[in-house]
């Protein structure tokens, strides 16, 4: 008697082998021109409006930048790997940051992806969306892991698998069919080919063209392994291409790991029928682009507008204090403003008491602080 697994398997390869009998899919964002939902194009242009606005904080908050630029690789490497759960103490994830030797195979893991990282948001402009950097991503991340496959593609088909709703004998569904191993270089490169295509149409947002690439190079699967971490860097590398350096400062995957589950209900949607090039793109565009706007509102919070002067590291802090209800940590102050020192947090905090502007809430490591009245 067959397996629940093996039923699985044989449906699968039954619907490869017809699939490809008729034809490759077809790689084709042009649709992006026709018909685009009107909440989209809104969101587009708040972030376009945003982007302005990071523009200006840069001439004056230099130092912001930099520490967030600092801050964001540990963001990055934590987030992008507790998605796909593999995890390590932030003491641990940041010695190997430093340049700790890795042991495991985890820990090599997360130094490789640090490096890749670092590629695409310092050297992006060096770079073009290729299938040399999909491997070359792929081997810096496993080069130590698994030396012979690193950047390689896969070479035999695999499914992943899911429990299957609507069986009455609980069988096993595959979740997700790729496309057949021997047909990925002839995938990609028409995939690559549509992007090219489509980044040079005018009347085509660019940052919606983002999570249409992103979704088919995730239902591609070229690699064994890693291709959700390549594709969480392929974002953060087309919004650079795109003139959106957001996450260079505000960690992407950090704020899909907070949305996780939102984040592959997305998925799954826009999966569904992508074989027939029949899907429905609008799911997952909808859920990044709302990621891509809140990663630059989060960038805004770090920042007080003040277009008549500079505005100093105390009057930051002051600012924040003065327009939240929620009492705050130091902790939690130096959070929002990485580039201020915890001297200067405490001499602040000292002040505001003294000029009865804030309450002490709690007390030593508990303290938090909060606008009087």
């Amino acid at each position: 008697m067959r397996s629940r697994r093996s039923r699985g398997v044989e449906a699968a390869r039954k619907h490869m082998v017809s699939w490809r009998v008729e034809g490759m899919r077809k790689f084709d964002y042009m649709f992006l021109k026709d018909a685009v939902p009107g909440r989209f194009v809104g969101v587009c242009e708040r972030i376009v409006a945003m982007k302005t606005k990071e523009w200006y904080h840069k001439q004056s908050n230099d130092g912001t930048f930099s520490a967030l630029r600092e801050k964001v690789g540990f963001e990055s490497v934590e987030s992008s790997h507790a998605i796909d759960g593999i995890t390590a103490t932030e003491a641990r994830i940041r010695g190997l940051l430093d340049g700790d030797m890795p042991e495991s195979k985890d820990e090599k893991m997360i130094a490789g992806y640090y490096d890749a990282f670092n590629l695409i948001t310092i050297q992006h402009e060096k770079l073009t969306f290729s299938e040399e950097l999909f491997r070359n991503l792929h081997r810096m991340i496993f080069h130590d892991v698994i030396p012979p496959e690193a950047g390689m593609y896969k070479t035999e088909d695999i499914y992943i698998f899911g429990m299957d709703p609507d069986s009455a004998e609980g069988d096993n569904r595959v979740r997700l069919n790729p496309i057949a191993a021997e047909d990925i270089p002839t995938a990609l490169a028409q995939m690559i080919q549509a992007y090219n295509t489509a980044i040079r149409d005018e009347e085509i947002p660019e940052i919606m063209l983002i999570p249409c690439v992103v979704l088919d190079f995730l239902r591609i699967q070229p690699f064994a392994e890693g291709n959700e971490r390549i594709s969480r860097l392929l974002t953060i590398f087309l919004l650079q291409k795109a003139g959106l350096d957001v996450g260079s400062y505000i960690s992407i995957e950090k704020m899909i790991e907070k949305r996780k589950e939102d984040y592959y209900a997305a998925l799954e949607k826009s999966s569904d029928a992508w074989t027939e090039g029949d899907n429905d793109y609008n799911p997952f565009i909808s859920f990044m682009l709302q990621i891509f706007e809140r990663a630059y509102h989060e960038l805004d919070d770090h920042f007080v507008e003040n277009t008549r002067k500079k505005v100093s590291k105390q009057e930051r802090i002051e600012s924040i204090l003065m327009n939240t209800y929620v009492p705050m940590s130091k902790s939690e102050i130096m959070e929002r403003l990485p580039d201020v020192s915890v001297r200067t947090v405490e001499v602040t905090l000292k002040r505001l008491l003294d000029e009865d502007k804030i309450m002490k809430v709690g007390s030593f490591r508990d303290a938090r602080y909060k606008k009087k009245g």
